[in-house]
């Protein structure tokens, strides 16, 4: 109770049920229709096992990437690897949303300098709004 609370948390491409090429196989994992992975990996399962320590008053913004091939990917994180993380945040997050990023923009690790999810990011955190008071 005494230590901070993660307020807003936005996450990039993230790989959060696997990485290609090191075991997730491109289109062989896929989401149920509660967005549960059908297969998950020990990480995921360790944090499925603990999302009640995430606060419950969490702003998700989760940004992912697809280079639009026949990977469904961003050319190392599967889109079904990146968007696995909302069956574990969002059923407790006060706030959860996704942006797919898509084309040659969205590749990995491109997408952290790419002004499209940059300025989503600056909105998302208020960055915005600050910047405009300076």
């Amino acid at each position: 109770k005494n230590f901070p609370h993660l307020a807003s948390c936005a996450l990039i491409a993230g790989p959060f049920n696997g990485v290609m090429y090191l075991g997730d196989i491109p289109n062989v994992n896929r989401l149920t229709e509660s967005g549960r992975p059908s297969m998950m990996t020990p990480h995921y399962s360790y944090m499925l096992r603990h999302r009640r320590d995430f606060s419950p008053s969490i702003r998700v913004l989760n940004i992912y990437g697809n280079v639009l091939d026949t990977t469904n990917s961003d050319r190392f994180i599967s889109v079904v690897s990146a968007k696995s993380i909302r069956y574990i945040l969002a059923p407790d997050a006060v706030y959860y949303q996704e942006v797919e990023v898509l084309g040659d923009n969205a590749e990995h690790s491109q997408m952290h300098d790419e002004p499209f999810v940059i300025g989503i990011l600056n909105r998302f955190l208020g960055l915005d709004k600050i910047k405009k008071e300076l």
